[in-house]
C-alpha cells in the first residue's frame, strides 16, 4: 500500500489552475480600471499646469512695464510676453484682465480635458481692496482664475477641479 501512495504523488505535476489564473488576470483588469483613469486626469492636470506657467512668466514683465510707466500693459508686447502657441496653449494674451492664457481647442486636443478646452486661465492684478489694480495703486497680490471666456465668464465647477487649487477661483471683472 505504501508504494502504490507513493506512485500517485509522483506523478502529479506542478503549475496553476485555470480558476487560479482567471482570478489573477481579474485582479489586473480591476487595477487597470482604476489606474488608467486617474492617470487621464493626472495628465490633463499636467496639460493645464503649462498654461499656468506661461501666465507666471509673464508677471516679470507686466510687473516691470507697470513700474516704469505708472500704467497697466495692455498687449504682449509693452508686457514683454510672447505670445506662445504649444499643442495645449492656444495663445497668451496681456489685457485689462491682467494675463490670460486660453487652452487649446479642438477634438484633436484629446490630452486636454474637455471641460478645459479653449477655456480661459487668468493671472489678475490685484490691489490692497482685492478688486483690479489701477494705474497708480500698487499691486499688492494676484490671483489666479479659470474662465470660460475672455471677458471673465464663470467656469464650470468640473473645469474648477481641474486646476489647482489656488486658481479655483472666479475672475475678477472691472
Amino acid at each position: 500500500m505504501n508504494s502504490t501512495f507513493k506512485s500517485q504523488n509522483t506523478n502529479r505535476e506542478s503549475g496553476f489552475t485555470l480558476i487560479e489564473l482567471m482570478i489573477a488576470i481579474a485582479i489586473v483588469g480591476i487595477l487597470a480600471s482604476i489606474a488608467v483613469p486617474a492617470f487621464s486626469n493626472y495628465l490633463g492636470r499636467a496639460r493645464i499646469s503649462e498654461a499656468i506657467n506661461y501666465a507666471e512668466g509673464c508677471k516679470t514683465g507686466f510687473l516691470e512695464y507697470y513700474s516704469t510707466n505708472g500704467t497697466l500693459p495692455n498687449d504682449n508686447v509693452k508686457a514683454n510676453c510672447p505670445s506662445i502657441q504649444t499643442d495645449n496653449v492656444q495663445r497668451v494674451v496681456i489685457s485689462n484682465y491682467g494675463i490670460q492664457v486660453q487652452m487649446a481647442t479642438g477634438a484633436g486636443r484629446t490630452a486636454i480635458p474637455t471641460d478645459m478646452r479653449g477655456r480661459y486661465v487668468y493671472l489678475q492684478p490685484l490691489q490692497a481692496d482685492g478688486t483690479l489694480a489701477v494705474a497708480g495703486n500698487p499691486i499688492v497680490s494676484w490671483k489666479c482664475s479659470v474662465s470660460t471666456n475672455a471677458s471673465g465668464g464663470v467656469a464650470n465647477s468640473k473645469a474648477k477641479d481641474l486646476v489647482p487649487a489656488i486658481c479655483r477661483n472666479d475672475p475678477v471683472t472691472p
